[in-house]
């Protein structure tokens, strides 16, 4: 009987080898997986303040602590403005021209259309979150509300109705602001040089004069007791308030600035021109206001502006 042929081991090993490389043809060679990057340490705010800034090159909307400090890009588009705090501080709307009104969550996720119509802002939230109140402009101009989704957009007053003494393109109904127990907006009314505040109640069936007077930019108080509103026009406004009933006279701060909103322990945070260029602060009712968004190191917009502070409720 024959005995069996035995295979070499060196020809053994090379047909091995062999048949390895027949089965990696046409195969891509994968590298080795390394260990993953670690996660960043970098402190990240999430409020309660937001605003907006040009800092990086473009316009965009920052997040930052309540002493200011922790600036962070949040979401950074084409033209932002006017962000608006949810009530319960975990999402942000704002506008963003042309395209409409947005939502987004406070950690950047979620961004969203609920509204394609054309608004300059601001716009507010009700107490409840349920709503958002807005301005629109085109055929159907006035003040808008509708559902936190996008849902039911009813318009609350037409863009002349507000007014007193004025009529078609000379008048106009902007900046609503929500009260704090929900029952009424408040609104600021042209005609021609005359801004008046107005409240109207959250079905618009009812309005009561405020003041007669130029103001603009109207928010309530966290109590509801007084509207702080923009006194005088452009660059010569100033930062006063205004009884929410309607009594007594305004009292100023004697403060030049845009865009006043409340903090929640009564202070006023608002934007002012400071070396030609627009900053935010924070006014307390006595002494100097001071910046409350520090400068930012090595912008890459050296000529940045920051504007549209508003403090989460």
């Amino acid at each position: 009987m024959p005995s069996p042929v035995r295979q070499s081991p060196v020809l053994a090993s090379l047909g091995i080898v062999f048949a390895l490389f027949l089965l990696s043809c046409g195969r891509e060679s994968v590298p080795p997986v390394g260990p993953s990057p670690p996660p960043s340490t970098e402190p990240r705010s999430t409020g309660p303040i937001a605003f907006v800034s040009t800092r990086d090159g473009s316009h965009a909307i920052y997040l930052a602590n309540e002493d200011g400090s922790t600036v962070t890009r949040l979401v950074a588009t084409s033209v932002v403005s006017y962000p608006a705090w949810s009530p319960d501080r975990q999402r942000l709307a704002f506008v963003r021209q042309p395209e409409g009104i947005f939502v987004l969550n406070v950690d950047g996720s979620g961004l969203r259309r609920i509204w394609g119509g054309t608004t300059s802002g601001p716009i507010d939230w009700s107490p409840d979150g349920s709503k958002l109140v807005f301005r629109a402009f085109g055929t159907d101009r006035g003040i808008f509300v509708m559902n936190s989704d996008g849902s039911d957009v009813t318009r609350l007053i037409d863009h002349a109705s507000a007014g007193s003494g004025c009529f078609g393109d000379e008048c106009g109904v902007e900046s609503p602001t929500w009260s704090p127990d929900g029952q009424e907006i408040g609104v600021s009314t042209h005609s021609y040089l005359v801004n008046n505040l107005v409240a109207i109640s959250a079905d618009g069936t009812r309005r009561r004069f405020l003041l007669q007077e130029y103001g603009g930019s109207p928010a309530w108080s966290p109590d509801g007791t007084k509207i702080v509103f923009e006194r005088g026009c452009c660059l010569d406004a100033e930062i006063a308030f205004v009884s929410a009933d309607g009594s007594g006279r305004p009292l100023s701060l004697q403060i030049s600035g845009k865009d006043p909103r409340w903090a929640p322990d009564g202070r006023i945070v608002f934007s002012a021109v400071n070396a030609g260029r627009r900053r935010i602060f924070i006014a307390t009712g006595a002494g100097s206001p001071r910046q409350l968004i520090p400068e930012a190191t090595a912008p890459a917009n050296p000529g940045y502006e920051d504007c549209c502070a508003v403090w989460a409720r």
